[in-house]
């Protein structure tokens, strides 16, 4: 949530599992909404991935963004799998997603309606 603009009545991600968001406008952390970090002082994702591991526990992550967010996470190698999905819609307008990078299997395709989604590892 680049912004911060999301609302913080949402219930993302309710799973059981914490729902941390990185933002360049962190609200007031309450008890009530998810923590939030401020972003732009974290451009190096391993860094980022130690302190969550150092600091939260986290052992596992998912992550979900723009293209710029995915990139940093793709151009500095720190993912063990990657989640496409693709529409055959086209949008006309926006950011293009990140490059693939090489050297990924692909694992497992399926689709849902119109979107396809491709699941890609580390070979």
């Amino acid at each position: 949530d680049k912004a911060g603009t999301l609302s913080h009545d949402l219930k993302l991600m309710q799973d059981g599992a914490r729902t941390l968001i990185f933002t360049d406008n962190p609200h007031t952390n309450d008890s009530d909404s998810p923590p939030s970090f401020k972003s732009s002082q974290w451009q190096d994702m391993r860094s980022v991935i130690q302190e969550l591991f150092d600091k939260q526990g986290i052992t596992s992550m998912l992550v979900e963004g723009g293209a710029h967010l995915l990139a940093q996470f793709i151009d500095q190698g720190v993912y063990n799998e990657i989640f496409v999905q693709e529409s055959d819609a086209y949008l006309q307008k926006g950011l293009s997603a990140p490059a693939l990078p090489l050297g990924l299997t692909l694992a497992d395709q399926t689709k849902l309606g119109d979107t396809r989604i491709s699941h890609w590892v580390r070979a």
